[in-house]
């Protein structure tokens, strides 16, 4: 994190991945508004009735629906708030990730990853997409 105060989000956080889910949950909520989804069908529900995030951070590889078809949903439906979506993979080098990375301009992080870059990289997208 910078010396700035941290700026607080709305975040869908979305992994399948019970007890990591509730690792990252508890470690962004030291600054934000976390709501969890175990998985993308999940995700699509609550963003059905609530688009209201700041980001969305979403796991790559889940067996109900890919990040990238929870990407490609909010593209479709709410653009604003796919470009706010942060994707997490064990396999950011895989060429289906690259690509999908390349395409969608999304920001990767790399599992296992400490919290510390998480909640940097949070704040630099919230940042970056609140700056007029």
């Amino acid at each position: 994190m910078s010396d700035e105060t941290p700026t607080t989000a709305r975040v869908l956080l979305i992994d399948d991945e019970t007890l990591l889910l509730r690792a990252m949950s508890r470690g962004l909520e030291r600054y934000h508004r976390v709501v969890t989804a175990a998985g993308g069908r999940e995700a699509l529900r609550i963003l059905a009735d609530d688009q209201g995030f700041d980001a969305v951070i979403c796991d790559m590889h889940m067996p109900d629906m890919s990040g990238e078809e929870v990407y490609g949903f909010l593209r479709a439906h709410h653009a604003p708030l796919a470009r706010r979506f942060i994707v997490m993979t064990g396999n950011l080098e895989g060429d289906e990730t690259r690509e999908f990375l390349r395409r969608s301009g999304c920001v990767g992080l790399h599992k296992p990853f400490k919290l510390v870059e998480l909640n940097a990289s949070l704040e630099r997208l919230i940042r970056a997409t609140r700056e007029p």
